[in-house]
């Protein structure tokens, strides 16, 4: 199976904080005992809209259904995406029960790559109600005008603490 985990540091030195820390290299001695199946991916990227938080409280009597993807968006696209995604979470974080996060950020080493991470109280329940709304319909309708270069790499999974 695939193992997904979402890290947030603030700017480029919360991260270089977190690599000096103890718990840091405690981890950095698991990685390298090579418990892997496949070599593990690690996607750096800057948040288009840093510190916006959803409506819903993280509660451990909820699961957190997850998700995250890799967009590849056509370079002549770029405006039309980031009006599309913008909206798109602007209207999950501050309309919807159950969104906990919805971020998302150009990858740091690859032009036009970005990577979305969502978050939903209740489970499917959460991201279902998120589907049904029209800031999402809005985005699904952009996602048909082909404006991307490979297929979006979708993961779902329920977060375990």
């Amino acid at each position: 199976g695939r193992f997904h985990f979402f890290e947030s540091y603030v700017g480029e030195d919360g991260f270089k904080h977190h690599t000096a820390t103890p718990h840091f290299a405690l981890w950095e001695a698991f990685a390298s005992s090579d418990p892997w199946t496949a070599p593990p991916k690690v996607s750096f990227y800057t948040e288009d809209a840093p510190g916006k938080a959803g409506l819903a409280p993280i509660s451990e009597s909820q699961p957190l259904l997850c998700l995250n993807a890799r967009i590849c968006v056509k370079p002549e696209r770029r405006a039309d995406f980031f009006s599309a995604l913008r909206a798109d979470r602007d209207g999950a974080l501050a309309s919807e029960p159950l969104a906990v996060a919805h971020l998302f950020g150009e990858d740091t080493n690859a032009p036009n790559v970005f990577h979305l991470f969502e978050q939903y109280a209740g489970g499917q329940r959460g991201f279902d109600e998120h589907v049904s709304t029209a800031h999402y319909a809005a985005w699904s309708a952009f996602k048909r005008t082909h404006p991307f270069t490979a297929p979006m790499d979708l993961s779902f999974y329920e977060a375990d603490e």
